[in-house]
């Protein structure tokens, strides 16, 4: 009977990793099948948890809830003094994964998986969804009979995305992609004759995607990791090293003149662009607009549910006038909490992503910095959690780590 019950906590344990892979697979895919693969993590442990010979303890249980989860905290008390509950709900149901996925893991607190394998999974999904774009891009030149220089020329930004099989917001691919080229460069998991051909292919695809704020973060991960192995080399090695980076600098311009520089899809062109009007103004314009609301709004939000028709009423609404026309979110995830949970609802916002900063040093893993990043800086420019790609990768890879790196002690 014993044998039988351990039989079956092997097999519930063995489902719960294989539920944690297809998480990992489908965040990219997001949509219905991410949410059943959420769904299943959870059952599963819910079963370990009932099936674990320790006794159940709501104190040591919510401490092993992932910061993070208290994110949606917020949310529900923005509920609270909302005036439009249809829409407020409709935004509790979009996060609840805050809530699911962090008790998953805390259902599950004493299990084991592999760190190499949730992240190599999660790049595998990133790595293939970048194929099948190239082929149904390769399959639309060849019924089309065009060059294949329409490659880098043609098929960027919009018209690289819309090839998809699943079309995803700019910021949200090329996010996922940058984060894929760190794992599949880090990891135990692959050979290093891959690792160039993966990473090289994914950082072609990056370029394409053109996502501004990804080829900054790319850029900041390329030269924190390559200061990291300059500093580690003796002094010939250094000069190899020093003489590979230009020669990459080198052949990324000459290949970028080969470019249609006029197609305002490139990220040459848009950052170039940035530069000569001195930011994105529509940007600016739209984040300047929650300064128009009134100081006990600003202190304690408008409510969940409440924000887009609030702003909207103090929106400059003449001329251009792109946030209002085009009825859009805050495209920067700070002032999305300021907006719906002022003041207070920021700072506790905050106080969370410090949190997550602060475990760096005793994490020491290049790609949990590099998530960080990823999702930091790209809170800047884009509302990253009003969308279920955003809200699962940033709940479900926070909890991934921590929990790979939990105290032994605590267990």
């Amino acid at each position: 009977m014993k044998c039988l019950f351990e039989n079956k906590k092997i097999a519930f344990q063995a489902f719960w990793n294989y539920s944690l892979l297809l998480v990992a697979f489908t965040i990219p895919i997001g949509g219905f099948s991410n949410s059943v693969s959420i769904i299943l993590l959870f059952l599963f442990s819910f079963v370990i948890r009932l099936t674990s010979p320790t006794p159940f303890s709501l104190k040591l249980f919510v401490s092993k809830i992932n910061i993070t989860g208290f994110y949606i905290l917020l949310i529900l008390i923005g509920l609270l003094y909302s005036s439009n509950l249809d829409v407020g709900i409709k935004i509790v149901q979009h996060n609840l994964a805050f809530l699911v996925i962090p008790i998953s893991f805390a259902l599950s607190y004493n299990s084991t998986f592999s760190l190499e394998k949730v992240l190599l999974t999660f790049a595998i999904s990133v790595f293939s969804l970048l194929i099948l774009t190239h082929i149904n891009i390769f399959i639309e030149l060849l019924r089309e009979n065009d060059n294949f220089s329409l490659l880098i020329s043609h098929y960027l930004r919009n018209n690289f995305l819309k090839h998809s099989v699943i079309y995803m917001h700019a910021p949200y691919f090329g996010m996922f992609s940058v984060f894929a080229f760190v794992i599949v460069l880090k990891s135990k998991l692959i050979n290093n004759y891959l690792k160039v051909i993966m990473g090289s292919y994914i950082l072609f695809c990056v370029f394409l995607i053109s996502a501004v704020m990804s080829i900054i973060v790319l850029a900041t991960i390329i030269f924190v990791m390559g200061l990291k192995l300059f500093l580690k080399q003796k002094l010939m090695n250094r000069i190899k090293i020093f003489a590979i980076f230009i020669f990459s600098i080198l052949t990324f311009f000459l290949i970028v003149k080969q470019i249609d520089i006029t197609n305002s899809s490139n990220v040459v062109m848009r950052i170039d662009k940035l530069i000569k009007k001195g930011g994105d103004s529509d940007r600016v314009e739209n984040w300047e607009s929650i300064l128009r609301l009134p100081m006990k709004k600003l202190l304690f939000g408008v409510g969940t549910g409440d924000g887009l028709d609030e702003i909207q009423k103090v929106r400059n609404h003449k001329g251009w006038a792109w946030a209002y026309r085009q009825n859009a979110n805050m495209h920067n995830q700070y002032i999305e909490v300021l907006l719906r949970n002022g003041i207070f609802g920021l700072t506790v916002f905050l106080l969370v992503l410090i949190n997550l900063w602060k475990r760096i040093k005793k994490y020491n893993d290049f790609r949990y910095l590099s998530f960080l990043l990823l999702i930091t800086i790209s809170f800047i420019t884009e509302s990253m959690l009003e969308r279920q790609w955003g809200v699962v990768y940033f709940v479900f890879f926070s909890s991934v780590f921590i929990f790979t790196y939990k105290d032994k002690s605590e267990i």
